[in-house]
């Protein structure tokens, strides 16, 4: 068995997974995983409030300047517009705990999200009730495999069989500036944040992880892929005197066995090369497995 892989047997416990990764960093407790758990199907939105920011994301961006290297080039003509997020507060006894759940392709206003962190509460209100939740939405796009309809996305995909052809990695700078720019204007402690996304969210999550000059407590991929495999060492790797930056941070990658976007042969290839590039420590590298999953939160 690689170093770093395991198996677990369903979606529950993906979701379980998500959490008892919360719980090792806040409680420094071992991983663990729960009997079951599914999402609710409700809307979750009420009473919640979508913000956007006057401010460009470029003026908030150089407050902690994560821009050295990839973000300082390649800009579309004119200013980056805010994105839309919904800040959810902690719903008892806050504890300075955020999570930035990051959302899939065609997720309209970020629904999947919500009916996560709703079966999270589910799960463990104790550990989840302090905590609040940072939901950005992304801009609707063409996207070429639909073929080039519209819909919620953090980037374009031009083809599904070989998915690293032609990336659009102009799109996911733009948008981890504008994701590094919710985080400035928040002020998160991110020491004490959480960085987690589905699909293309998972991505997302991977990239702006490596991209703050402060990095999160953690990180966590739900059925996604390793983007510019051939480019992450050279754009993210640090200097011999800082190697240790992200000595804290741990990642925890989980994924569908029988995924036909990113099939799971793919997604290990991915997690392994992760692994070689070591911008993570590595016994801070996880990858889990779920038997019976597809690439859908059902």
């Amino acid at each position: 068995m690689t170093p770093g892989i395991h198996t677990k047997p369903s979606l529950r416990a993906t979701l379980i997974g998500a959490g008892v990764m919360a719980s090792l960093m806040l409680f420094h407790l071992y991983l663990e995983y729960q009997p079951s758990l599914f999402l609710l199907n409700h809307d979750l939105r009420g009473g919640t409030r979508v913000i956007q920011d006057p401010r460009s994301p470029s003026t908030l961006l150089n407050e902690s300047s994560p821009a050295r290297g990839w973000l300082e080039v390649e800009y579309p003509a004119g200013p980056l517009e805010p994105l839309e997020y919904t800040r959810l507060p902690a719903i008892k006894g806050p504890n300075n705990w955020t999570c930035l759940l990051l959302h899939g392709l065609g997720d309209h206003q970020a629904s999947d999200s919500f009916r996560l962190r709703e079966a999270l509460l589910t799960l463990r209100p104790a550990l989840f009730e302090p905590m609040s939740f940072v939901i950005p939405a992304a801009d609707a796009l063409p996207v070429t495999v639909f073929p080039g309809l519209p819909r919620p996305a953090w980037f374009d995909i031009r083809n599904w069989s070989d998915i690293h052809r032609d990336e659009d990695v102009l799109h996911m700078k733009n948008n981890v500036r504008r994701l590094v720019h919710i985080i400035n204007l928040l002020q998160l402690d991110l020491s004490r944040t959480i960085i987690a996304g589905f699909s293309q969210g998972a991505v997302m999550s991977l990239l702006l992880g490596l991209t703050l000059d402060r990095p999160p407590a953690g990180v966590i991929m739900l059925s996604g892929f390793l983007p510019m495999p051939d480019q992450l060492e050279a754009i993210f790797s640090r200097p011999t005197t800082e190697t240790g930056i992200r000595r804290q941070t741990i990642l925890h990658w989980l994924h569908g066995a029988e995924d036909p976007y990113f099939p799971l042969p793919f997604a290990q290839q991915g997690f392994r090369r992760l692994q070689k590039l070591a911008l993570f420590p590595p016994h801070n590298l996880f990858f889990s497995q779920i038997n019976r999953l597809d690439h859908h939160l059902q």
